[in-house]
């Protein structure tokens, strides 16, 4: 959960630069949005977890819309690189010195992070079948169908994404000042700051409710554990609110353990990523990667 409230810092970072073409962000600011994501996940599971539903009903379609919404941009206002290009060509891999195949290693380091990050969080469900009923039926098909619709959808706007890429703007965009190249991709394709800063919103709500997702799983599975005595204090852990059926100790245990662990290291995070010598580094990464990738 402290990675998914990272990034959705990190588009409230990269929301308030689009606003605000002076503004530069700092570590601190990373670490205390950070926080606040945080906070407010474990607060809305234990004063607001009956809304739940309905929110989940709203969650699910902005993310529908919102993906047609990205998709109408990259097919309608993007130019189309062809195909032959996108998938054939990969620049760089002629060159066998050693200075550039170093950085086409690294690259493929970084690369492998968005990807890899797709897959966590899919066992999130199984957590909560003891709240559903029937859930040997209910539950492997809702596993599945979430699976294969997401994954699609994925496949699509990556491919949209990639062939909207003009080689010529990598420079631009890399070095963006809102520290998400999504964004300026987003910005110089609409020639828009309202439609920007829109597109921006939908991401940071997604996001926002992705944390409260997974403050809802891991609680349950801390208070799997502690009901059949498999962590210390098991009998704090395991007690159940009776207003609402939410394990409130186990929920104010993870939020002290990941506010400890994780918020710290984002701001170091934030702070080393700030390092003009580290910028310089990603960004050449990043910029041979996407090369790479074309």
């Amino acid at each position: 959960m402290p990675l998914i409230s990272y990034t959705a810092a990190q588009q409230i970072i990269a929301l308030i630069a689009t606003c605000q073409a002076d503004f530069v962000w700092q570590g601190w600011q990373g670490a205390l949005l950070t926080i606040a994501f945080v906070v407010f996940a474990i607060l809305f599971n234990m004063f607001a977890i009956n809304k739940m539903p309905l929110i989940e009903g709203l969650v699910v379609t902005i993310h529908l819309f919102g993906f047609f919404a990205f998709v109408v941009i990259f097919w309608v206002l993007c130019p189309r690189e062809p195909a032959s290009r996108v998938f054939t060509e990969f620049q760089g891999m002629e060159a066998h010195r050693p200075e550039r195949l170093g950085k086409l290693r690294v690259a493929t380091l970084v690369a492998v992070v968005g990807p890899s990050a797709a897959l966590i969080g899919a066992d999130a469900a199984v957590h909560l079948a003891e709240e559903l009923k029937d859930a040997s039926y209910i539950l492997p098909r809702a596993m599945v169908s979430s699976a294969l619709m997401n994954y699609a959808t994925a496949f699509i706007m990556i491919i949209s994404f990639v062939s909207a890429i003009d080689p010529a703007l990598l420079d631009d965009v890399l070095p963006t000042s809102t520290g998400q190249p999504w964004v300026a991709v987003i910005r110089h394709v609409t020639r828009s700051q309202a439609a920007t800063i829109a597109l921006a919103v939908v991401m940071c709500f997604q996001f926002t409710f992705t944390s409260i997702n997974q403050a809802t799983t891991s609680s349950r599975q801390l208070w799997a554990f502690a009901r059949d005595k498999g962590v210390p204090f098991h009998r704090f852990l395991s007690k159940v609110s009776e207003r609402d059926g939410v394990p409130h100790n186990g929920m104010i245990n993870i939020a002290f353990h990941w506010l400890s662990t994780n918020s710290r290291d984002s701001g170091l995070r934030d702070s080393w990523l700030n390092s003009d010598l580290l910028d310089g580094n990603i960004r050449s990464a990043e910029r041979s990667r996407i090369r790479d990738v074309r």
